[in-house]
This record gives structure tokens, sequence and C-alpha cells, in this order.
């Protein structure tokens, strides 16, 4: 879990100073699930400070690497309401940083049967382009859309390809806020991709509100 945060923009010695208690033979779940909640709060009161005095760039990579560690601490954490509540603070680290410059993003959302299929669109720091290629990324089960961002959004949109990191029913937003189910997955990548091909066709809606926040999709 170390390497993937720090694939995902983490930093060396926040990760060394908050987890290496952990590494001891008598270190569990929990004691895990303690150190990267520790490391995703130190950065979300940094950042509190980079705000408070204008260092709003600071304050957006400071939320989304506390993203990336309440997603990680989640991932330690048993079902119940507590995984609940660090999934949610993920996803309100991860909207804070769009608050805040960084690459900009649109948050797609494709409806599909029994409900909304979430996605995020990465498209750098250049206006859009409709003619630029998109990668359609997935996650998997374990890995949210807003991971998928962090991990790849970067080096895509520097080389000039928009980036769309997808959930598919069973994982993440769909399913947790969704409801959506693993059976439907197959008819709802379809979907995305009719919907990334026409970018903003009729019934799909685009945010571009770089600030958005998740809600319960009905």
């Amino acid at each position: 879990m170390a390497n993937l945060a720090l694939a995902a923009g983490g930093a060396l010695g926040e990760v060394d100073r908050f987890l290496s208690p952990t590494t001891s033979a008598s270190s569990d779940a929990s004691t895990w699930q303690a150190g990267w909640v520790e490391a995703a709060l130190h950065q979300e009161q940094l950042a509190d400070f980079d705000v408070a005095t204008r260092f709003a760039a600071c304050a957006g990579r400071r939320s989304f690497r506390a993203s990336v560690y309440h997603a990680i601490s989640e991932s330690f954490t048993p079902p119940g309401p507590l995984k609940d509540e660090r999934y949610s603070a993920a996803l309100h680290a991860f909207a804070t940083a769009h608050e805040y410059p960084s690459l900009p993003i649109e948050r797609v959302e494709t409806p599909v049967s029994g409900g909304i299929m979430p996605a995020i669109l990465g498209f750098g720091t250049a206006p859009r382009d409709r003619t630029r290629p998109v990668v359609m990324a997935i996650g998997g089960p374990d890995l949210t859309k807003e991971l998928v961002y962090c991990l790849l959004a970067d080096g895509f949109t520097r080389a000039g390809v928009e980036l769309l990191a997808i959930e598919l029913p069973g994982s993440g937003e769909a399913l947790r806020l969704g409801g959506l189910l693993r059976k439907q997955a197959q008819r709802s990548s379809s979907a995305q991709r009719s919907t990334i091909s026409t970018r903003e066709p009729t019934g799909v809606r685009c945010d571009r509100d770089p600030g958005f926040r998740s809600r319960r999709l009905r």
C-alpha cells in the first residue's frame, strides 16, 4: 500500500514518518489504518494553513495527498460505519483539492440501467479539445476513480491525452452511493464508451465545476 500511495502522489517523508511505527511485529490492520488517517489529517491541517497564508496551489497538492492517504486507510478498515467514514473523507479531500489550482477535471455521469455510472475526465491545463485522444482507465473493485486519476492523470495529460477514470458497477461510488451491482458492468462500460465518444450527448451531465462534491445518486 505504501508503494500505491507513492505512485499516486504521496510523499516518501510523510509515509515514513507516519507509517514507520506500524512495521513492528505486533502491528495489525487497525494500526495501519490509524497511521494512514494520521498522515491524511496532518496534510489537511497543513492545507488549511496554506489557504490562510494564500498558498492555494500548495493547499491543493496537500489535499490530493490527503485524499490518497484517506483512501488507503479505508482499505485497512473492516466493513461498517467507520469504513464509510474513511471513504467519505477521501472523496471530500479529493473534491477540496480541485477548489485550488490543479489539473482541470470534469465529472461525467452516464445514465445506465438502475442508476448513474460516475467518472472523472482529466484533460490537463490546456483548454478542452474534442480532437484529443481519450484513454479509459478502470481501476477494478478496490481502486477508486479518484486513485486512478491520481495515479495516471498527470502523465497522460502532459502527453496531450485525456484520461477518463471510471468506476464500474460493483465498485467505488457506483456501488456505495449508487447501488449498482457488478452484473451490470459490461453494459455500463459500453454506455461510457458511447458517452465519451460524443463527449456531451443528451442525457449525460458533465459538470465543469472543479469543486464538485460527491452526493447520493438516486
